[in-house]
């Protein structure tokens, strides 16, 4: 099997990108989750693409001692990190649509962005929910084309409904780890959704 060069997460937000991230990390691939460093300070990893395609350098140059790329809106630069690396992994993270649709929906309703907050209240989560609806299913059928004659390079993992090792390795050709897959919000979110139901009980109690 030929040499991974890069490994690029393409999926949205929400989608088990941190769960994503330590496996990598754990198979012995450094990797970088939505931003890195540059003379110490945090940055946006698609700022900093965006900037060296501005330069017309190569894109991701600025961290060459990384393997593996995620949640840094890689749905916008796949094309382009295909050109750059080739021989290279792209990971499409995604869950079933309602469910991140909600999920991303309340992520989005805690931004400090003022204006982003205000109209996110404007369009409701109806409107949120069309839109991102069209978005998914055009960029699914995007890359699913853009990939076609292309299985070995292409992953599509849905870590949140519990694919993990076997699915990963094999795609990467890597051994198996004897550890579990690292899981890193399921927890939260079930025990979230527990205290959720307890506590609409108890309203629903007192009323």
């Amino acid at each position: 099997m030929r040499k991974v060069n890069k490994i690029f997460g393409i999926g949205f937000r929400k989608t088990g990108t941190t769960s994503l991230k330590r496996a990598l990390q754990i198979l012995g691939f450094p990797t970088l989750h939505h931003v890195g460093e540059i003379d110490g300070k945090p940055v946006l990893i698609q700022k900093v693409i965006e900037e060296e395609m501005k330069k017309n350098v190569q894109i991701l140059s600025t961290w060459k001692e990384y393997r593996g790329f995620l949640d840094f809106q890689g749905y916008r630069f796949y094309r382009k990190l295909d050109e750059a690396y080739p021989n290279s992994k792209f990971i499409y993270t995604r869950r079933e649509p309602r469910e991140w649709i909600k999920s991303a929906y309340e992520h989005k309703k805690k931004t400090r962005n003022r204006a982003a907050r205000i109209r996110l209240k404007q369009m409701g989560f109806r409107g949120y929910r069309d839109k991102e609806m069209h978005r998914l299913n055009r960029y699914e059928k995007e890359i699913k084309a853009y990939f076609k004659e292309r299985p070995n390079d292409f992953l599509i993992m849905n870590i949140c409904a519990g694919e993990g090792w076997e699915r990963l390795c094999l795609f990467l050709g890597v051994p198996v780890p004897e550890i579990e897959f690292p899981h890193l919000n399921k927890r939260r979110t079930v025990v979230g959704r527990c205290l959720g139901k307890a506590k609409k009980r108890v309203k629903e109690k007192f009323r």
